[in-house]
This record gives structure tokens, C-alpha cells and sequence, in this order.
């Protein structure tokens, strides 16, 4: 029945992309943020819905270019362009690596990995063509808040509910599908807390406005029960342009003061993170402080002698093992 369920809303999501392809936009990154076969993978079951409103997606906009309905000047930017140079640099250093197909046991290969790469940008540059109003922007922003609050309510009930141990990794929280790198997972409230609070300055119904604003701090304490320590830094960072482009100053200092408070009380994982990180690196000299060091004193060699001579160095730095 679920299966049948999930086939129909497929059909009319691809239906409805190819007649109003910004609705397969919407669609595409409902299915990406959200994750839902992490929540329900014996309803999926690896199915590849993603992929069919892609091409339901391209197909409605071709048919918008052939009608000239398509504004391409909606293109022609500075993150645009930036993001074209980023693919070109991208795309060029991984075909003329010296080391071009070689696997030395990343999580996923570099080939997979510019695979993904690639389809994030072609999408971006769908998006940009079809998210052409202001109304378009506000359903796309509204995908990503809801998925931040479904996290958020689920997270938090995890951690009420006594669940923690079952959804952890070394006490750190996991989320589903594509979030079970905790980092990946921090990235999504990160990405999110800004546009929440921002959306609850539009709303005019003062219960749906604090409920939604409510979700600002449980928001945090997702992210406290990720102990993501680089995500702390951005959460700052993000609260600090939050606080000061605030219409009410007042209540942006309270909502940066909130969050110091915050952090000093249920910041806990993080700090134990990094204290471990630190006692590790003094009890045991064969344990960098930060593993990305030697990747980036890699980099730097790489550059100064040229790949060719840097593989030796690579080797006995215990980069690449073999």
C-alpha cells in the first residue's frame, strides 16, 4: 500500500516538474534535505525517485527554453561565475592528477565524489534559471525550514525520550540517510537557524511566531548533541550577523546572550571533544593534534616539490598506506 502510495506521488511530482518545472526544484530538494528514505528506507528501498524528478525537472525546462519562457540573465552573477571557475579548477585537478584513479581508502572515492560534485552544480544552475521570483524563493526556504524543525523536534525527542545510546556515536548523535556523518548533519541547523529566526519576523499570528521561534534553541541543542566543534564556531559566527542585523537590537543581544548561555550549560560533548582531542595529542606524540594538519602539510609539499616527488614523502608521512 505504502509502495503504491509512494508511485502515484512520484508520478504526479514528475507530472507536475514537467509542466511547472520549478515545482520538481521544489520536489528535488524536498527529497535531498529531507532524507526521507532514512526515515522510511523499507518504503524506498533504494528506489531512485531522486533521479526521475531530475530528469522530469530538465525535461519541463527544456520545453520552457523552446517557448522562451526562460530568463538566462538570471545567470549572470558573481556566485555564478565563481561557482563555474570553482568547477573548472575542480573538475582539471582531479583528470590531470598524477595519482588520477588511484584509491586509497576515502570513505567514498574521489571519482564518486566529483560525480556528486558535479550534479550539486548542474542542479544549482537548474535552480537558478527556475527559482525566478520571489514567491519560487520563499517555497524553496520553506523546504529547508521545515526539514530543520522536523530534525529538530526528532533529535530532541531522541534526547527526552532517554534514546540517545541507540542513535549515537560515541555519544555524539547521528541523524538518518544522508546524515549519518554528524557533520553533515550540523551543517543542516547551521544552514537553517538563520532563516528560522528571519521567517518569524514575516508572521503575523503571534502563536505560530513564538512556536516557530522556539525552535531556535532546540535547534541548538541538536547541534550541542552533534558536538560538531567546527558547526559551534559557524552557530557563533551566524548568531553574531543575527544579533546585529536584527530589527529589534534588544532582542538579537538576547538571542546572542542566549546562546553563550547556552553553550556554557549544554555544550558539554563539545568541550569534552575537545579536551580529549588535546590530552591525546600531549599523552601520545605519534597523535597529530588535528589529522587535516598533515593533509595540509601534504598539500604544501605537494606543491613546493611537485607530485611526482612528493609520493615518497607521502608514503612515510603515513598518508597513504602501502
Amino acid at each position: 500500500m505504502t509502495t503504491a502510495l509512494l508511485l502515484i506521488i512520484t508520478l504526479i511530482s514528475c507530472l507536475a516538474a514537467i509542466a511547472r518545472p520549478w515545482i520538481g526544484v521544489i520536489a528535488y530538494y524536498t527529497l535531498a534535505l529531507l532524507s526521507p528514505d532514512g526515515f522510511w528506507p523499507w518504503i524506498f528501498n533504494n528506489s531512485r525517485i531522486s533521479l526521475y524528478v531530475a530528469i522530469a525537472t530538465i525535461l519541463g525546462l527544456t520545453f520552457s527554453i523552446l517557448k522562451k519562457e526562460i530568463n538566462f540573465s538570471n545567470i549572470k552573477n558573481k556566485q555564478t561565475t565563481a561557482l563555474i571557475l570553482l568547477a573548472l579548477v575542480v573538475n582539471t585537478s582531479h583528470f590531470l592528477s598524477p595519482y588520477y584513479g588511484v584509491y586509497v581508502g576515502q570513505i567514498i572515492p574521489p571519482g564518486e565524489a566529483l560525480v556528486i560534485f558535479n550534479k550539486l552544480l548542474i542542479f544549482y544552475f537548474i535552480s537558478i534559471l527556475l527559482i525566478d521570483d520571489n514567491k519560487k524563493l520563499m517555497y524553496l526556504v520553506g523546504v529547508l525550514i521545515v526539514t530543520a524543525i522536523i530534525y529538530t523536534i526528532w533529535s530532541n525527542n531522541i534526547y527526552f525520550s532517554g534514546n540517545l545510546w541507540a542513535t549515537s556515536d560515541n555519544g555524539r548523535l547521528k541523524g538518518v540517510g544522508r546524515y549519518l556523518d554528524e557533520n553533515v548533519f550540523s551543517v543542516l541547523f547551521v544552514s537553517a537557524i538563520p532563516f528560522i529566526y528571519f521567517y518569524t519576523s514575516i508572521l503575523k499570528n503571534k502563536f505560530l511566531k513564538y512556536s516557530v521561534l522556539l525552535m531556535v534553541p532546540l535547534a541548538w541543542h541538536s547541534l550541542f548533541l552533534i558536538g560538531s566543534r567546527g558547526a559551534l564556531i559557524a552557530l557563533l559566527v551566524t548568531t553574531l550577523v543575527i544579533a546585529f542585523r536584527s530589527h529589534s537590537k534588544i532582542f538579537g543581544s538576547v538571542v546572542l546572550f542566549g546562546l553563550l548561555v547556552a553553550v556554557v550549560n549544554y555544550g558539554g560533548t563539545i568541550y569534552e571533544r575537545s579536551t580529549k582531542t588535546v590530552n591525546t595529542a600531549q599523552t601520545d606524540s605519534e597523535e597529530p593534534l588535528n589529522p587535516r594538519i598533515i593533509t595540509w602539510t601534504a598539500g604544501l609539499e605537494m606543491i613546493k616539490d611537485r607530485p611526482g616527488k612528493s609520493w615518497p614523502w607521502l608514503k612515510m608521512g603515513g598518508i597513504i598506506n602501502g
